[in-house]
């Protein structure tokens, strides 16, 4: 049901992360200005940082790889939060 809710994000972390989640077999996954505009929207809405993960499948369900896709902004944060 991934994108039948009324709120973005199949998973949030309350009061820090909004994640969209996605899964692809091919070897490339494409993201879109529409995508994360939708997820950084609501992740704003709720002062939460957004991310968009991808996971990398064989085909049968078996994880290669998995990445997130972050505004830079979201990278200054963790870094200066890193820093103390």
């Amino acid at each position: 049901a991934s994108g039948a809710k009324d709120v973005k994000g199949d998973v949030r972390v309350k009061g820090l992360l909004r994640l969209e989640a996605k899964t692809t077999k091919n070897k490339s996954f494409s993201v879109t200005l529409d995508m994360v505009r939708k997820i950084e929207e609501a992740a704003i809405s709720t002062a939460e940082l957004p991310a968009i993960i991808i996971e990398f499948t064989d085909g049968f369900g078996r994880k290669l790889c998995e990445v997130a896709v972050v505004p830079s902004y979201v990278l200054q944060e963790i870094c200066e939060v890193g820093n103390g």
